[in-house]
């Protein structure tokens, strides 16, 4: 199969510069009172351009008829380095409606979805006026050096999982208080902390491969029930599973539903670990279909996803504490979607104040993520159910579950 790639890191940073400047604000909620959640093919390869952004070359879905499935050895740039600029100005244009934050904007945040959200250390309507310092953050390279040590499956690794490693309390607090704010919680992080969380990804899914017979998954049976075995999921089409891991969730989306694989046309697969992801035995994907359905992979993250209203189907489980811009991969995957398309969504919730974690570095509130959708998505299911994981304290996390039609 043919590895589409999306732009670097450093492009992303540029493009989130043109929809949205870095971090944001609130006082106490920028979301609207009404925006409240109910209850209830690869693309071409792009050449760099000196005219006006053809916007269209972003917004096709994979095409299965006119691209081999055979593995090949050559990598395929999805995006070249030099275009990104023209999606980010394409994306803009797109989402005109959605990132307008009068003419101040905001001083010291985001404008994301037309509210202020202030990065750490700021308040106000527009993040002009400053809060209490925030605490430094450590060095990461220690916690890298920690990690490392756990590349063998000691019995203390495997019994820690890596999620609390024994450090020490930094400053107030734990160390990931660093970047976040007591409003919201942490929507952006250092890229050496995003990096962290990376290391620690790739050795645990490394152990778990090495010591599998096959038929393991990522929390799917978890999922596939707090979802209702999918009975709300509708026709399928041009699917997009952005954050997929090596095991993805439409597989375990399309056993539950077998009547669905026949409403796919194409299932397009992105995440920023894909490299190795294919690499492993029991990935379903790496001969390039996905029971039965032409699969296209991406090595980029979810805030890369090179594609503007290509899709009738995105799934998105599990995927924005693993990220390094949430304002980011939530317009990307917006943006991704066409309208009146569906959107899968679920993120764990914990309290701001539980001690950090290795893999999860970024950690939202559900008010956050309930304004979000409700904003920007007709609600179909929502379910919210308690964790009962014996690391957490009683009452202090849950799981947070979302089917929605884009607006």
């Amino acid at each position: 199969m043919t590895l589409q790639r999306c732009w670097g890191i450093a492009g992303v940073v540029s493009v989130l510069i043109v929809i949205g400047t870095l971090h944001s604000s609130l006082s106490p909620s920028p979301w609207p009172v009404a925006a409240s959640v109910a209850s209830t093919t690869p693309m071409q390869q792009m050449k760099p351009k000196v005219a006006a952004p053809q916007c269209e070359s972003f917004e096709r879905a994979p095409d299965a008829g006119g691209h081999s499935l055979l593995a090949e050895t050559d990598v395929v740039h999805a995006v070249h380095p030099a275009s990104f600029s023209d999606l980010g100005n394409c994306r803009l244009k797109a989402m005109a409606s959605k990132m307008s934050c009068g003419e101040k904007g905001c001083v010291n945040g985001t404008c994301f979805f037309n509210a202020c959200w202030c990065q750490p250390g700021f308040i106000g309507e527009h993040c002009d006026s400053e809060q209490e310092s925030q605490p430094t953050c450590p060095d990461w390279k220690e916690w890298s050096n920690l990690v490392k040590t756990c590349v063998k499956p000691t019995q203390h690794c495997q019994q820690k999982r890596f999620y609390r490693l024994g450090l020490p309390q930094h400053n107030r607090g734990h160390p990931d208080q660093c970047f976040t704010h007591p409003s919201y919680g942490a929507a952006i992080i250092p890229m050496e902390r995003w990096k962290l969380a990376q290391l620690a990804e790739s050795i645990l899914w490394q152990q778990i491969d090495s010591a599998s017979t096959g038929g393991i998954c990522d929390r799917c049976h978890e999922h596939k029930a707090n979802f209702d075995s999918y009975a709300s999921v509708r026709h399928l089409g041009h699917v997009a599973e952005v954050g997929c891991g090596p095991f993805t969730q439409v597989h375990t989306l399309l056993e539950a539903r077998p009547d669905l694989v026949q409403t796919a046309e194409s299932i397009t697969l992105a995440d920023p670990g894909m490299d190795g992801y294919l690499k492993l035995k029991s990935c379903p994907y790496r001969n390039g279909r996905l029971k039965g359905v032409p699969a296209f992979t991406y090595a980029c993250g979810a805030e890369e996803f090179p594609f503007l209203g290509a899709f009738d189907t995105v799934i998105m489980l599990n995927v924005i504490e693993h990220a390094w811009d949430a304002f980011a991969v939530l317009s990307s995957v917006y943006a991704a979607l066409k309208p009146g398309g569906q959107f899968l969504f679920h993120e764990r919730l914990l309290d701001l104040s539980l001690q950090s974690e290795v893999y999860h570095p970024i950690r939202l509130k559900q008010s956050f993520y309930e304004g979000f959708l409700g904003s920007s998505f007709n609600t179909i299911y929502n379910r919210t159910v308690p964790l009962k994981k014996s690391m957490y304290p009683k009452g202090s996390a849950s799981a947070f579950y979302f089917i929605g039609t884009k607006k």
